[in-house]
């Protein structure tokens, strides 16, 4: 398996390259419970690629995967193979018995330091090298904030909650979801929870923390790196989310077309993301960066800029530096799903959320100012924790310490204080495939019309719930969607040289010299 450890010797290579991801069972991480015997009762899916290891890392360490849990592995693959063969549910049956080389049966307690590693203090998956945030108790605790905080601002688990429910209402064929980068889990449970009458497939690419007993029985989760393909889940899902993966993708142009493949004619794609770009308390400037030694004379920083806008300037070098196409997302979000090959135009939305840091924000009526508040105030806990998880790879690129704790305490300060006022903006889009012969998707007549505009484009209308929380904006254009990027966009200002990246180049010096 790619990346299960960072050391290895050669003679178990083509071994780990057929040992692909993992579907589990997972019972409580803090249990210290053991297991003498290998589950058999789940089983992954079959990936199409070859996986190959990792290159070794100075800075990095992980367990190695022993010959033992090798041979049970393939004990695992000749089961589960059989129990492919014989299964007729199309979500399990997805690819022919020559892609079946991935396929593996996890055991949490056996196998949970095998996706793994430790970095400067804290825990990572070690599947993907890309995705720049931790695997760990700390971490976990923050996403079920952020998850909380989204929850509140998007009035739901999606800012279409209409199209989810309607695409999976009671009745019919069996419906099926998929959460890629599903982290603690908290979104699919929730969701599996919601619909008990429809499968939930949640991926990531460390262990999901929940424990087994808290599963729906709709409910199951899978170890995988989505940056490898996903040509085993084509045209199997009715409803597709991933949220704050961006950092993690490799390329995010093929991962779009990727997960519309795996959509059925008419399923609906939603995705969201966190923003850099901090706004300002007028929600339509971003704050300027804080200033650094070496910034120069440029307009985007300034004496009393923020910190934490300074770490996400930052955390966009690392991205750079660790192979993510984070910067080729944001220009993805502005184009929306409007001009995807495979989605339709007239279910196309995009836009953003407005989460305050810090309980200062006011709606007009006390039901938006308790949403807000409650929004803020988690929202803050969050980002009080997330600049910190920083610091580990901001640590391999070339910081020291010393200047990450001086940043993160002006950083708390601030975020503690609220000066400046800021918002995080989280970006959304949203759209549905076309029909399987290429035209329009059905439409959902429990909540829509389909019409003809003067040009003979179709045009929907979609009866849309009263919304509680305010800080929310949603365009149906793509002309709307671009022009709200570029006006932001035009507020930054020059950015300063990276502080990273100049980090990053006396370290290499220094370990060339």
């Amino acid at each position: 398996m790619s990346g299960i450890s960072n050391s290895f010797d050669d003679a178990e290579q083509g071994t780990r390259s057929n040992l692909g991801v993992a579907r589990y069972d997972q019972p409580p991480i803090s249990s210290g419970a053991s297991s003498s015997t290998t589950s058999l009762s789940t089983f992954s899916h079959a990936h199409s690629y070859r996986l190959s290891p990792s290159k070794p890392s100075a800075s990095s360490s992980a367990l190695p995967l022993s010959s033992s849990n090798l041979q049970q592995c393939a004990f695992a693959y000749q089961s589960s193979m059989q129990q492919l063969q014989n299964s007729n549910d199309p979500v399990l049956h997805r690819a022919p018995e020559s892609l079946l080389g991935s396929l593996y049966s996890y055991d949490s307690t056996r196998d949970l330091p095998n996706f793994l590693r430790q970095l400067h203090g804290r825990t990572f998956n070690s599947l993907n090298e890309a995705y720049i945030l931790p695997s760990d108790e700390t971490e976990w605790e923050r996403l079920d904030k952020q998850h909380s905080a989204l929850y509140i601002g998007m009035d739901g688990l999606s800012p279409c909650m209409e199209e989810l429910d309607a695409i999976l209402a009671p009745g019919g064929e069996q419906r099926h979801v998929a959460d890629f980068g599903c982290g603690t889990g908290t979104w699919a449970i929730q969701m599996a929870t919601k619909y008990p009458h429809v499968t939930v497939l949640g991926v990531d690419v460390a262990p999901t923390p929940v424990d087994q007993s808290l599963f729906p029985p709709n409910l199951t989760f899978e170890i995988d790196d989505i940056n490898l393909g996903l040509t085993h889940f084509h045209g199997q899902f009715d409803v597709i989310h991933m949220r704050c993966v961006n950092t993690g993708i490799t390329d995010i142009d093929r991962t779009f077309v990727d997960l519309q493949q795996c959509l059925k004619p008419g399923g609906l794609l939603i995705i969201v993301d966190g923003d850099i770009w901090i706004g300002a308390e007028d929600k339509e400037t971003v704050v300027k960066n804080a200033k650094v030694e070496g910034d120069g004379d440029v307009s985007g920083v300034s004496e009393d800029g923020s910190w934490f806008r300074r770490f996400m300037f930052e955390i966009n070098e690392a991205s750079k530096l660790a192979g993510s196409s984070l910067e080729r997302g944001r220009e993805k979000f502005a184009y929306g799903l409007w001009d995807q090959p495979m989605m339709d135009p007239s279910t196309a939305f995009g836009g953003g959320v407005y989460l305050p840091l810090g309980p200062w924000a006011r709606g007009q009526n006390q039901a938006e100012n308790d949403a807000l508040l409650y929004a803020g105030i988690l929202m803050r806990q969050n980002i009080l924790k997330v600049h910190r998880a920083f610091h580990s790879m901001f640590l391999r690129f070339g910081m020291d310490q010393a200047t990450l704790d001086e940043w993160s305490q002006r950083a708390d300060e601030e975020l503690t204080l609220m000066r400046p006022r800021t918002w995080v903006r989280f970006r959304f889009c949203w759209a549905r495939k076309r029909a399987e012969s290429g035209g329009p998707a059905p439409v959902l007549s429990s909540i829509e019309t389909l019409e003809t505009d003067p040009e003979g484009k179709p045009k929907r209308t979609i009866q849309r719930r009263p919304r509680t929380y305010p800080a929310i904006e949603i365009w149906d254009t793509r002309e709307e969607s671009v022009y709200q990027w570029n006006k932001r966009k035009g507020t930054m200002g020059e950015q300063p040289p990276s502080f990273l990246q100049r980090a990053w180049r006396q370290k290499q010096a220094k370990q060339q010299s």
